[in-house]
């Protein structure tokens, strides 16, 4: 039996929401999936079933449209566009769960691009933050990690400013968790505080907290704000998250004056 923890949501509300995760894998040619895939050292729990995750090859030619509209994020996420150049294969890994009490379908799905990078994959494509990844700095990650939403989520800065010199700042990604991704205007000079705002808000999404929605949320020794549902196009420009969206509004980017500021 694998020794690999389920990472758990121990704050975990139902929402009637779907969880998917997407992840491309780039090979130069076939790979030999015959291969068995070991549960331990690829980072697979006991209780998550391999056939519960979905696994497809196709050819280049079939996400040529795909790979061209993400080619200079590929030039800058991984440095050179070679992987892409030099692929001829391409693996698609899905997971998709109504209301996912645990987050064993995303460890499935990590565990499959683990194996497919032992078997001579070149780079993965996390479809939902849209991140690309190198294969040898997937096989760094070690099988028993625990959950880490910098690795899950992508935090951008829209860099056409609005009115008033602000940015709109927001995730991807969370989809994965079927919860909601999130916005907030800043300036340019807030972004490192305010991404941690959004990543502390993402971060207890994943472990299965419901964000209160018209009322004001914090992250311990960031700051909060008051949430409300994002409206593209009406209360914020649209950011085409392929994810529904909650907007931070009177956002405040220092803790509480009665909170303890935690220290990590």
């Amino acid at each position: 039996m694998s020794p690999v923890a389920l990472w758990g949501r121990p704050r975990f509300r139902a929402l009637d929401r779907t969880a998917e995760v997407v992840l491309f894998v780039l090979a130069k040619e076939a790979l030999r999936t015959d291969s068995p895939l070991d549960a331990e050292e690829q980072g697979l729990p006991a209780e998550v079933n391999l056939d519960t995750i979905g696994l497809q090859r196709s050819s280049r030619e079939s996400v040529e449209g795909l790979l061209a509209s993400l080619r200079v994020r590929a030039a800058s996420d991984l440095g050179t566009t070679e992987a892409l150049d030099s692929a001829q294969v391409v693996y698609r890994v899905r997971a998709v769960r109504q209301d996912p009490p645990d987050l064993g379908y995303l460890q499935g799905a990590w565990a499959v691009t683990r194996w497919l990078c032992s078997l001579g994959a070149t780079a993965v494509l996390d479809g939902f933050p849209i991140v690309w990844r190198p294969s040898a700095e997937i096989l760094e990650w070690r099988p028993d990690r625990e959950l880490s939403i910098r690795r899950e989520v992508s935090v951008t800065l829209e860099t056409d400013a609005e009115s008033g010199g602000k940015h709109i700042l927001h995730t991807r990604g969370m989809g994965k968790f079927a919860r909601f991704d999130l916005i907030a205007r800043v300036q340019a000079s807030e972004r490192e505080k305010a991404g941690e705002l959004l990543l502390g808000l993402a971060q207890a999404q994943a472990l299965g907290h419901v964000l209160r929605v018209d009322r004001e949320n914090w992250v311990t020794g960031v700051g909060g704000g008051r949430l409300v549902p994002y409206a593209p196009g009406i209360n914020a420009p649209e950011v085409n998250l392929n994810n529904d969206g909650l907007l931070l509004e009177a956002l405040t980017l220092e803790p509480k004056a009665d909170e303890p500021v935690q220290l990590s």
